[in-house]
Order: structure tokens, then C-alpha cells, then sequence
């Protein structure tokens, strides 16, 4: 009985294991804010914000450098 126990136990860990192993190999494991932010530098981040409420074509004063900046 204890032998059946211990086998029991064994293959429960070894297939937990295989499956926490499996879901490791995820390669992309990057959450949707990341990779909508993924080579993008924050001074364009910085400047989508500042023109969030202006018109296309409207000129806003880059925060980071100090240059003019033209909304899309």
C-alpha cells in the first residue's frame, strides 16, 4: 500500500513538474502595456501625452528638450 501511495505521489509531481516546465517556454510572456511600449523612447511617450487633448497640427513645447513639438 505504501508503495502504491509513494507512486501515486511520484507521478503527481512529475507531471506537475512537466507542466510548470511547459508553461516556462512561453516566449512571449509580455503583457499588452509593454509591448505597446516596446521601442518607443519617452520622449515620444512624453510628447503623444501632451498633445492628447490638441488638434493635428497644433505645437506643444517638448518636455525633455525644450523644442516645439507638432501634434498628428
Amino acid at each position: 500500500m505504501n508503495k502504491l501511495l509513494l507512486a501515486a505521489a511520484a507521478a503527481v509531481f512529475m507531471i506537475s513538474s512537466i507542466a510548470i516546465a511547459g508553461d516556462e517556454l512561453d516566449i512571449d510572456k509580455k503583457s499588452t502595456a509593454e509591448r505597446a511600449l516596446e521601442d518607443k523612447p519617452a520622449q515620444e511617450i512624453l510628447n503623444e501625452m501632451a498633445c492628447k487633448d490638441k488638434k493635428s497640427g497644433d505645437q506643444v513645447k517638448d518636455s525633455t528638450d525644450g523644442t516645439m513639438h507638432t501634434c498628428k
